[in-house]
C-alpha cells in the first residue's frame, strides 16, 4: 500500500520513535504461519524517482484478506505521524552563535552532507559561517577535497599554502580560502569503531588555520563514527567543537559527552529538511512537499 509521504528524523528510530509501531506490527504479523513477510518501506528521500514515497507490504501464503488488513493498519498508523516524522533543526546561524557562547564541547551534526546518506562530503557551510563570525573556539571538521590533500602531500608536513577548500564536488559551496599549515599526512584505510569494514581514505592531510583544524581526504569517506579522526591521531574530545557528517551516530561517539549536539539546518544534498531538496520527478502531491497532501488508502494486490 503506497503512502504519499517522505520522512526523516529521530522519530524513525524504531526503538524510541513513532515509526517503531509499524515495525512492531509487521513483526507481530509474521508470527502467523500464513504471513511470509511484512514490513514498511520509507524509501530514501534523497532519490528523486517516480516511485518515491512510503509503502506498507504484507506477503502471505494465499490469504489476501490477511495481507490487506495488515498493510492497511500499518499505513493508517503511519499517516497521522507524518508531521512528527520530519527533522527538527537549529538554523546554521543560530547553531554557530549558540556554540560560540557555550563552554563545550559541542557537536554540530551536518546531516545535509552525510556521505553515509549519499552526499559528496565536501560541504564547508558550517565552518565558513564559523570563520565569518570569528568563532572563538577550537574546531575539528572532516572534508573531502582531493586538491587540498594532494597539495598537502606535495608540500609535506610543515608546509604552508593558501587555498580554497570545499565545494570540490558540489558547487553550491564556495571554497573557503585561508592560509593552511600541513600538520600531518596519512593514506590507506581506516578502521571503523563499530562496523567491520575498513574504508579507503586515499591521501589525507590534517590542515590547520588558526583555531580551525580540517581533515581533508581524497575520497568521499563514510563518516559514521570517529574513525577518520582517530586515523590521523586526533580525538574530538580535545576540541571545543566538532563537525559530525552523519545523521545518527552511536551515543557514545558524541552525544554522551558533549554539552550539546546541534542538528544544523545546513544546505546539502542529503538535508533532512526535505522541502529544500528540489524534487522534480517524484509523484506529486507528496508530503511534506505539499502540506495539504491527502492519503486515500488503496491496496495493491500482487499474486502468482
Amino acid at each position: 500500500m503506497r503512502v504519499p509521504a517522505i520522512v526523516r528524523g529521530n522519530e524513525l528510530i524504531t526503538a524510541t520513535g513513532a515509526f517503531g509501531a509499524q515495525i512492531r506490527h509487521a513483526k507481530k504479523l509474521q508470527e502467523n504461519p500464513s504471513v511470509l513477510s511484512a514490513g514498511f518501506f520509507i524509501c530514501n528521500p534523497f532519490t528523486d524517482v517516480p516511485e518515491l514515497g512510503s509503502q506498507a507490504y504484507v506477503f502471505t501464503d494465499n490469504d489476501q484478506d490477511l495481507a490487506e488488513q495488515g498493510a492497511l493498519k500499518m499505513a493508517n498508523d503511519f499517516w497521522p505521524n507524518r508531521k512528527i516524522m520530519q527533522g527538527q533543526f537549529v538554523s546554521l546561524e543560530k547553531a554557530v552563535s549558540m556554540g560560540a557562547s557555550m563552554a563545550g564541547p559541542i557537536a554540530f551534526t551536518d546531516a545535509a552532507d552525510a556521505p553515509s546518506s549519499g552526499s559528496s562530503g565536501d560541504s564547508n557551510a558550517i565552518i565558513s559561517e564559523m570563520m565569518r563570525t570569528n568563532y572563538p573556539h577550537s574546531i575539528l571538521a572532516p572534508l573531502a577535497d582531493p586538491d587540498a590533500a594532494a597539495t598537502a602531500h606535495k608540500l609535506g608536513v610543515g608546509g604552508t599554502f593558501r587555498m580554497g577548500i570545499g565545494g570540490t564536488h558540489d558547487n553550491q559551496f564556495v571554497p573557503l580560502e585561508l592560509n593552511w599549515s600541513v600538520i600531518s599526512l596519512a593514506d590507506g584505510t581506516m578502521k571503523c569503531e563499530t562496523w567491520k569494514y575498513e574504508p579507503t581514505i586515499g591521501p589525507t592531510a590534517v590542515l590547520r588555520s588558526g583555531n580551525l583544524t580540517v581533515v581533508v581526504t581524497t575520497g568521499t569517506v563514510m563518516l559514521v563514527d570517529r574513525a577518520l579522526f582517530f586515523k590521523v591521531g586526533l580525538d574530538p574530545k580535545d576540541f571545543h567543537s566538532t563537525i559530525v557528517k552523519s545523521p545518527h551516530c552511536e551515543p557514545a561517539f558524541f552525544d554522551d559527552w558533549v554539552e550539546a549536539n546541534f542538528n544544523v539546518d545546513a544546505p546539502g544534498a542529503t538535508s533532512a529538511n526535505l522541502k529544500t531538496l528540489g524534487h522534480t520527478i517524484c509523484d506529486r502531491p507528496m508530503y511534506p512537499l505539499e502540506e495539504d497532501t491527502e492519503f486515500i488508502p488503496q491496496v495493491e494486490i500482487f499474486s502468482n
